[in-house]
């Protein structure tokens, strides 16, 4: 029978995984021992224990490898795992290219003595690794990274006829592996080989200027993972070995002012997310969502500074959004807000009372204004959905008594342009007249049925483009 059926529903807690796990390596069943330590790491992806027991399992050196660096990314300095992954890297350093290259599936190796259960408990206890008895140590690393490290420690005990190869020889066999895993971006295995190179020969090669370089990628890459912590002290460990190293600085730099514009942004200090987040958008401007997070901190800081009257300052944070988002158009509407009243009103020759028009989308209504006396109210047709016309503060800028678009074949009476949509201005005028004749629209004023346009029965049309001027005010609000 199965050892998956024998065993039945897979246990629903990690410490349960955990012991299961155990047993069923101890008993030979490593199928079923690994999918049992996959099921513990997935309820608790923090502990290190099922990784290494995961690395210990492993068909080939590559999974070893795999597994093992989940296990570094929690606990950098711990021994097994290190000494694990050295095992690792030479074993791959002898496989021929092709195989490092296309990995296949091999025969498992042959079954190593099961380990006792107190063999098991000793694995995690530090002061296990200074005994020096050669078979416990034998049964520690069987446990933790089952029959294939057999070889791993053995060997190192065991007279052999193959001569032992100089550093440099080894450093050799590691060319291959290195150059894939840099090219993969597998920063792991690339700093696993490296600083296994330096601990042989620390001035080989510049080596510990690509280390550097390695870690603060490897930094990087978990940023990009949304892995805060593990990413800081891989720039720490890049700055360790090179105290000046400009990149691996910037990053720290960067990661602080991410964190803080982070933080702000949870509180609602729109102020000082945003001077955070601008921080982190000059130092990498690749960080995860920033500018999205750029936007909504400017954003948020320019209504803070309009509702408190810094018309000014609010410009400036509107502006500041725009640049993050330039499509965003709730900071259009309100940068053409705040624009409209910071512009001094242009001085008359005559006391002409001024003129407004305001158009309200959600009730499809014109209302036209002399100074504060309103003298007409119009049903209108704005735009349709998809084709929305664009809310926000505008003015007369064009007046032709019949426009024409070419693109909708349409003649349009009493056109007056308010803003450029694209390569085309959408405006205010009469029912649209078809290239046969008929009135499009006709019936349908009140509606949202343009394409973008404000739509007036012809007859007040005609009204609102001879009491219009160039320049005239068009508030458009939703």
């Amino acid at each position: 029978m199965d050892e998956l059926q024998t065993f039945g529903k897979l246990p629903d807690s990690y410490a349960e995984c955990m012991a299961a796990g155990i047993q069923a390596a101890e008993t030979g069943q490593r199928s079923l021992a690994r999918r049992l330590f996959r099921r513990a790491a997935e309820m608790d992806p923090n502990q290190k224990d099922a990784w290494l027991w995961l690395g210990g399992l492993a068909r080939d050196p590559k999974e070893t490898i795999e597994y093992l660096q989940k296990a570094l990314a929690i606990d950098s300095h711990d021994e097994a795992a290190q000494e694990g992954m050295r095992w690792a890297t030479e074993k791959l350093a002898r496989q021929p290219a092709a195989v490092r290259e296309t990995p296949a599936p091999s025969a498992p190796p042959p079954a190593a003595p099961a380990p006792t259960r107190e063999a098991a408990t000793l694995r995690i206890q530090p002061w296990v690794w200074v005994v020096g008895i050669l078979a416990l140590a034998l049964v520690v690393c069987l446990i933790l990274f089952g029959p294939a490290a057999y070889e791993w420690v053995v060997a190192s005990g065991r007279p052999t006829s193959t001569p032992t190869p100089t550093n440099l020889e080894r450093i050799a066999q590691w060319r291959g592996p290195l150059e894939d895993a840099w090219q993969q971006g597998d920063w792991t295995v690339v700093i696993t080989i490296l600083e296994r190179v330096r601990s042989l020969e620390p001035d080989y090669g510049g080596v510990s200027d690509w280390l550097t370089a390695a870690y603060t990628n490897y930094g990087r890459s978990l940023v990009d993972q949304e892995r805060w912590e593990q990413a800081r002290k891989a720039f720490d460990e890049a700055l360790r070995i090179q105290s000046a190293y400009l990149p691996a600085q910037t990053q720290v730099q960067a990661l602080d002012q991410y964190l803080i514009g982070l933080e702000r942004t949870d509180v609602g200090d729109w102020q000082g997310a945003r001077l955070a987040l601008q921080a982190v958008y000059e130092l990498d401007h690749n960080y995860p969502n920033l500018l999205d997070l750029l936007y909504t901190a400017c954003y948020r800081h320019g209504l803070q500074l309009q509702t408190s009257g810094d018309l000014k300052n609010a410009k400036a944070a509107y502006e500041a959004a725009l640049r993050a988002a330039p499509e965003a158009q709730e900071a259009q509407a309100k940068l053409a807000e705040v624009n409209y009243l910071l512009t001094p009103p242009t001085p008359t020759p005559t006391p002409i009372p001024p003129k407004k028009i305001m158009v309200d989308v959600s009730e499809q209504r014109m209302y036209v204004y002399e100074g504060n006396r309103l003298i007409y109210k119009w049903v209108c047709s704005t735009g349709e959905p998809g084709r929305d016309t664009r809310t926000g503060i505008f003015s007369v800028q064009s007046r032709i008594p019949e426009a024409y678009s070419s693109v909708w074949r349409l003649r349009m009476p009493y056109w007056l342009g308010i803003y450029w949509a694209g390569g085309s201005e959408n405006g205010i005028h009469a029912l649209p007249i078809n290239a046969n004749g008929t009135t499009l629209w006709a019936g349908y004023l009140g509606r949202k049925v343009s394409f973008g346009c404000i739509i007036l029965d012809t007859p007040n049309a005609k009204t609102l483009y001879n009491w219009a001027e160039i320049g005239t005010p068009v508030i458009v609000q939703p």
